[in-house]
């Protein structure tokens, strides 16, 4: 992946990364955190992310800081779950937005660079109390994505 992101930085457990969003509002730190969901599957892991919240250290998916850096920010997530995934080969992370415009947006995303994704992950989505392989034109709430274990 040699598009345009941050530099992000991992904790021991792989489990959680760090970067710095750097625009017009200035530095914004923030995180991406992997969390195992053993009531919905076997190693599935959530994928959260948001600015940093200063007291627990965890992503606060609620603020909407528009550094006008969407793309990249975008990208870095991206840049993390490849990363997380070499760690974790069979792990399958879930994204569910925070609000359903977020879910939207990351649809949008997914949507966008699904050729990209489609090399690398398998997509499902969630729709109607069941999981779908991803197709355009569908509004999911929730995403499921599952390494392709030949591809990297």
């Amino acid at each position: 992946m040699n598009l345009d992101q941050y530099p992000i930085i991992s904790d021991l457990s792989h489990l959680l990364y760090k970067f710095e969003s750097i625009g017009p509002k200035g530095i914004i730190k923030k995180v991406i955190q992997y969390t195992p969901v053993k009531s919905i599957g076997k190693k599935i892991y959530n994928l959260s992310f948001g600015d940093l919240n200063e007291i627990n250290g965890v992503p606060d998916d609620t603020i909407d800081s528009n550094n006008n850096d969407t793309k990249k920010i975008s990208i870095t997530v991206a840049r993390s779950a490849l990363e997380f995934s070499s760690q974790f080969p069979h792990a399958r992370i879930l994204v569910i937005g925070s609000t359903k415009s977020r879910t939207r947006l990351y649809q949008m995303t997914f949507r966008k660079h699904f050729e990209e994704i489609d090399k690398l992950f398998d997509i499902q989505g969630y729709i109607e109390y069941d999981w779908r392989k991803f197709e355009s034109g569908i509004n999911y709430e929730a995403f499921l994505f599952t390494k392709k274990l030949n591809k990297l």
